[in-house]
């Protein structure tokens, strides 16, 4: 991690929200564990999104900010501070402090402070940095534009989101102080900060433009008539109360040295132990070697020539990664649109049949399709292999297709690694044996009413993501078979539970 910069350009401080990345993190992955049961989806975020951090804005100096246990200052002020909010997910408590220790093996020096919050830290740390060092604020929080000046600015890694001073003003008509002013009037729910009743935000900054303070706008009083008066008076005394919520300490009494928020190389012995616990299989085969980003190559299939040699291909091959697309969850409902191969690793392949879009391009008949398809599926030289394959037995057999042999499914051996894992499916699968996020469902077919069913999605959209599940699939199998070696789990795995895959899809059609 360590770098070489130009003399001539001023360095560059990050400074990273590190429990609102926790919360961030923990939503963005949920369901992931090691076989033990641990949860690891947060500690799995976090680390992808710090390396981002340092990956994309390269800082010279970096620390991370977190809240300390307790409560704080506010809630002196304010005994209803924050308290609409949650308790903490229990999955999500135990995961900090591997978080911290995390943080720590990457020798990223991290501040936390009794009575305080992560926001204090970072405004003390931001307010102490000479002023020849850019400042970044890695964070969402809009309490923090507060601290924007010309050398400090707001970064929202997760929206590619930049905060300076222009946007600042152009949203707030003011800036530094002057936000509080328009903070105290709004509150805020989401941290059960009061504000003025009737005020919502785009009234706040309408009147602290024209009074500029709260304490002005209570001299011209006068000036307000009716319900809004009336509001106005009553929470006087809120008003000032939210504004003091608001305000970030930026006196935080912190021990501040930029030699100690130095980049430099990460403890790779203690990342490895870390790594290997939670068992992050690709993260620590980073460390072995320079990992590169999982390329997934792919080709749409529309002409029947160019089909009839892929699957030539696929026929001198000993594994097969089979995936159906359809119109329903329901193997016995769904009708089939599109069925996806890959059968080594440097290709993958989606066969459109029934898009039905305005539009949509011209597919292969699929009659003949199936015809050609039943060759390799039901070769039982060839082993197949698919997640959750059981609902592609039903699916396809329904056309006439009967797969054969199946040979490993990677939910269920998911299942068999960890029984007590909420996460076997593909997605989580994926980040945790490749370190690779997946295209999800919704980003095709969109969410709520508006979601389309797959025949409705235009091909081009759908290829992508139809290929890549056949790919990670056939990417992932010996890397659990691995595992399953590993935790003498194989005997099982396919002595009972693969020969029960057909066996339960029989049961299902009937």
């Amino acid at each position: 991690m360590s770098k070489t910069k130009s003399e001539t350009k001023p360095r560059k401080l990050a400074i990273i929200d590190g429990s609102s990345y926790i919360y961030r993190a923990f939503y963005a992955i949920m369901g992931l564990t090691n076989s033990s049961g641990f949860p690891t989806g947060a500690i799995f975020g976090f680390n992808n999104m710090l390396k981002k951090v340092i990956q994309d804005i390269e800082p010279d100096l970096l620390v991370v900010a977190f809240d300390a246990k307790g409560p704080t200052f506010r809630h002196e002020q304010y005994s209803l501070y924050k308290a609409n909010r949650k308790e903490m997910p229990e999955d999500l408590r135990p995961q900090i402090p591997k978080i911290k220790e995390l943080v720590s093996a990457y020798n990223i020096k991290s501040i936390e402070a009794q009575g305080y919050e992560a926001d204090d830290i970072i405004g003390t740390v931001a307010s102490m940095a000479p002023d020849d060092v850019e400042v970044v604020i890695i964070t969402g929080d809009k309490d923090m534009t507060q601290l924007v000046t010309e050398r400090i600015t707001l970064l929202d890694t997760m929206k590619d989101k930049v905060t300076d001073l222009d946007v600042v003003n152009e949203k707030y008509g003011t800036t530094g102080s002057g936000i509080l002013q328009v903070f105290g009037l709004s509150g805020d729910s989401s941290d059960n900060i009061p504000g003025v009743t009737g005020i919502g935000e785009k009234t706040a900054i309408e009147l602290i433009k024209k009074y500029g303070t709260l304490e002005e706008l209570y001299i011209k009083i006068n000036d307000f008539k009716g319900k809004r008066r009336e509001n106005l008076e009553k929470d006087a005394d809120n008003a000032l109360l939210s504004r003091s919520l608001f305000t970030i300490d930026r006196e935080v009494p912190i021990d501040f040295d930029l030699g100690e928020m130095e980049i430099v190389e990460p403890d790779t012995k203690r990342l490895k132990e870390l790594f290997s616990e939670l068992e992050f299989l690709t993260l620590l085969k980073d460390l072995e070697e320079p990992g590169a980003a999982l390329d997934i190559p792919y080709e749409t299939i529309f002409d029947e020539e160019k089909l009839v040699a892929i699957l030539k291909r696929a026929s001198d091959s000993k594994y097969l990664s089979v995936d159906t697309e359809t119109t329903s969850v329901h193997p016995m409902k769904a009708e089939l649109v599109g069925v996806s191969l890959s059968f080594d690793d440097a290709s993958s392949y989606y066969i459109p049949l029934s898009h039905k879009y305005l539009g949509a391009p011209a597919q292969l008949d699929m009659e003949r399709c199936i015809e050609l398809l039943k060759g390799p599926l039901t070769d039982p030289t060839i082993k197949k292999i698919g997640q959750n394959i059981k609902y592609d037995y039903i699916v396809l057999k329904k056309y006439g297709i009967e797969i054969s042999p199946i040979v490993f499914d990677t939910m269920v051996a998911s299942y068999v690694i960890n029984p007590s894992s909420r996460g076997h499916g593909l997605d989580n699968l994926s980040l945790k044996y490749l370190g690779h996020k997946p295209i999800s469902y919704t980003d095709v077919a969109g969410k709520g009413k508006g979601q389309l069913t797959f025949d409705e999605i235009m091909v081009e959209d759908a290829a992508p993501y139809a290929a890549e599940d056949a790919f990670l699939v056939f990417k992932m199998f010996p890397v659990m078979e691995e595992k399953m070696k590993e935790l003498k789990t194989e005997a099982l795995f396919y002595k009972v539970e693969v020969p029960l895959i057909e066996v339960l899809a029989e049961m299902e059609m009937k």
